[in-house]
């Protein structure tokens, strides 16, 4: 009986301290990842810079991370922005401010994709990966699952957009296809061209 008291009293003194609060004021500028895995981390909201997230090592390195290093945050302290130049049409570089955009970026990529027909796993390979954070280290490199979900909305909104178009026009709507097997693959696959005239 009195085993089985002290058992009670040793798991109820034990639980508390799996449900640690962070209280520090860092942790409203950080993202904590992986909780509970044994390898935390701490993610700058910034930045984007990963560092040690285990209640262990403190939170002494997140601060100074966020005083004395990390860039983006004093220039979003102090209402800097960032410039860069861009070339017109007509030649003339002009000094702009410059604000990154995930989303936008991650469009651009999935067009080009399908644009020159590179593979999906480009997004995998190591030199790519290096050569778009050596330009921008703001974008967050996307899965090629996520980016076959990219392109397949923007197929799906075109085919929208194409539909609206043709409902619309009062002309007539000529279609040609052409058919071919591709001779690696084994596969046929038939193209649908539409010509029409518009209003304009």
């Amino acid at each position: 009986m009195d085993i089985e008291e002290d058992e009670v009293v040793i798991s109820d003194v034990s639980q508390p301290s799996r449900g640690k609060k962070r209280t520090s004021w860092v942790w409203k500028e950080f993202n904590l990842e992986g909780e509970g895995t044994g390898d935390e981390k701490a993610c700058c909201m910034h930045c984007k810079n990963k560092l040690s997230g285990k209640s262990s090592h403190g939170t002494k390195h997140l601060s100074d991370h966020l005083l004395k290093f990390c860039v983006k945050r004093k220039m979003r302290a102090s209402g800097q922005q960032s410039l860069r130049f861009r070339t017109k049409n007509n030649g003339e570089n002009r000094l702009e401010n410059h604000e990154f955009n995930q989303e936008k970026s991650r469009k651009d990529l999935a067009e080009m994709i399908v644009l020159h027909e590179y593979p999906l796993s480009m997004v995998d390979h190591l030199g790519f990966r290096r050569f778009v954070s050596g330009l921008n280290a703001d974008f967050e490199m996307i899965s090629r699952r996520t980016l076959r979900s990219d392109i397949l909305k923007m197929f799906e909104n075109g085919m929208c957009t194409l539909k609206k178009m043709l409902e619309v026009n009062q002309g007539k709507v000529a279609i040609t296809t052409d058919l071919w097997t591709a001779s690696n693959q084994k596969r046929g696959y038939m193209a649908v061209t539409a010509h029409f005239v518009d209003d304009d």
